[in-house]
């Protein structure tokens, strides 16, 4: 027989903060349920601490579609959360993220034209 482990995570949030939380927690369900209603046969790898990065999918040819992520908001997320420097948020990401395969259905990571990190 196997045990299931549990998933959940006990936080605190102020209650003048918790609409804020919940509607940032919303639309990132949301946005991942479309993805996977339209997608239901594809196996997809979502990364949960970067979610407010996600774009979309991306189709190959001859290949599974894979998950996108915006490069630059990725740089942003890690700045803020762990209030690193741009160069150490890089740092980090290239080598644990975009460095990390994790098989044929790795999410992939668009740069568009290389100025949207200012815009973060």
């Amino acid at each position: 027989m196997q045990s299931a482990m549990s998933d959940k995570i006990t936080i605190s949030i102020p209650q003048d903060k918790l609409r804020d939380v919940q509607q940032v927690v919303n639309k990132q369900v949301l946005k991942r349920h479309r993805i996977i209603h339209a997608y239901p046969d594809t196996q997809f790898i979502f990364y949960d601490d970067i979610d407010d990065a996600l774009i979309g999918v991306v189709t190959r040819f001859g290949q599974e579609p894979i998950i996108c992520y915006d490069y630059y908001r990725c740089l942003a997320i890690y700045q803020e959360r762990d209030g690193i420097s741009h160069e150490e948020a890089v740092e980090h990401f290239e080598f644990n993220v975009i460095g990390g395969y994790v098989g044929p259905n790795t999410p992939c990571f668009l740069q568009k034209d290389g100025s949207e990190w200012m815009n973060y």
